[in-house]
């Protein structure tokens, strides 16, 4: 996206403290400009300095013009901020108003989000539903330290998915015998 103002096709019209409001004047170039698009999505909101607040899409709702065009209000929940250097941060309302771009977060800054664990203390048995090429690892210290429960119903994969659980933690585990 370019910063003119008359080309922006999205820009933030509201900001609330658990929530951002943003207008897409049009929907199809967006969804084009950028790889995907849904609820879920990840959204980049940045400001002049080149940090960016990252939301994920909530919700969207389309309000009809008099000249019966139609504007779509997409309604995201930030999760974190991604300083200038490439450092994502959990929480804080760090954003600049008013914001100067709104655009899909790109794949190696949505990585980030979940690139925070410790090496030696995470494993990764998923990915991300959105992109599978994104792992979504866990702290294993953490994960293992909870009461855990997988449920579902006859065939649906629970063996399997234990299985592949204990299987990537064991394998990226790095053992230290202590004499």
């Amino acid at each position: 996206m370019t910063n003119s103002i008359q080309e922006k096709i999205a820009k933030v019209v509201q900001v609330l403290p658990n929530k951002i409001k943003i207008q897409v004047k049009d929907i199809e170039r967006f969804k084009i400009e950028n790889e995907k698009f849904a609820v879920g999505s990840y959204l980049r909101v940045s400001d002049s300095e080149d940090c960016a607040l990252i939301s994920i899409i909530e919700n969207f709702t389309i309000e009809k013009e008099e000249d019966k065009t139609s504007n779509y209000i997409l309604e995201a929940t930030p999760i974190g901020f991604l300083d200038s250097d490439g450092t994502f941060t959990r929480g804080g309302n760090n954003i600049a108003i008013p914001p100067t771009d709104v655009e899909l977060a790109r794949k190696d800054e949505i990585q980030k989000i979940y690139n925070f664990i410790d090496d030696q203390r995470k494993f990764c048995f998923s990915k991300l539903s959105q992109d599978n090429e994104i792992n979504v690892p866990v702290n294993g210290d953490k994960f293992f330290n909870k009461h855990i429960a997988v449920v579902g119903s006859t065939g649906s994969g629970k063996s399997h998915t234990v299985t592949k659980i204990l299987q990537e933690a064991i394998t990226s585990k790095t053992w230290v015998i202590r004499v």
